[in-house]
């Protein structure tokens, strides 16, 4: 299951599937979703998820990647499935403008899956 096409505008855009993409067991697979860049800067990354792991758990560990740039990142647990969290994993910086591929790489997972993934969202902002 393969989450919907998406273009990345120059404030924020939001990478919503109708369902969550779950049931992610295989650190294998991932999800990617072509976007253009129309505005160089640094894009703010904030991900709506749920992971039903015990929050003193050590959570599972993800990369998400734009071409050749690298955030890696980490969720924790809430308990339950129904426990959506949002979670800001950091910026990453974007000099040029064009088609790219953005990615999201599983590392490690600390439960039975890496996540359910509801939302990722990437606002943009000029750099300091």
């Amino acid at each position: 299951r393969r989450p919907p096409r998406s273009t990345l505008f120059p404030y924020t855009t939001l990478f919503r599937s109708d369902e969550e993409l779950g049931a992610w067991f295989n650190l294998d697979e991932y999800p990617e979703w072509p976007i253009t860049i129309v505005r160089p800067g640094l894009f703010r990354i904030t991900l709506d998820y749920s992971l039903a792991l015990p929050p003193d758990k050590p959570g599972s560990r993800f990369d998400v990647l734009v071409d050749r740039r690298k955030l890696p990142a980490t969720v924790k647990g809430g308990g339950t499935l129904e426990n959506h969290m949002t979670v800001d994993l950091g910026e990453l910086k974007i000099n040029q403008t064009g088609p790219m591929v953005l990615k999201i790489r599983p590392v490690s997972k600390s439960g039975y899956t890496l996540m359910n993934l509801r939302a990722l969202t990437l606002t943009w902002r000029e750099p300091d």
